[in-house]
């Protein structure tokens, strides 16, 4: 896919990566690397399928964190000075596995 010294375009699309890809005679997740940000579910058959690389998860359930510290802040509780909310990345070798619990 790249060489060493090689120059890398970057490309930025939305929608209908399959038929833009097509129309310059490249293959999604073969010829050009498909990596998502803050993708869900609905994009990790994508990678089992090799149309997509990978996805890095960005946790949507951070709401209610947010909400119980404020509510806590609010009530002059101790609250914690740092809360990592945690995201995942998935590739071919976990897609699968990571289905179920996909966000």
């Amino acid at each position: 896919m790249s060489a060493k010294g090689a120059s890398i375009p970057v490309i930025l699309l939305d929608r209908n990566v399959d038929q833009t890809l097509a129309v310059a005679g490249k293959a999604a997740g073969k010829d050009v690397l498909i990596l998502s940000i803050d993708g869900g579910r609905e994009i990790i058959p994508l990678i089992i399928y090799g149309k997509v690389n990978a996805v890095c998860e960005c946790n949507p359930r951070f709401g209610p964190k947010a909400f119980d510290t404020a509510v806590a802040f609010a009530n002059s509780e101790t609250i914690t000075p740092k809360t990592i909310n945690p995201d995942n990345f998935h590739t071919i070798e976990n897609a699968a596995e990571m289905l179920a619990t996909a966000y």
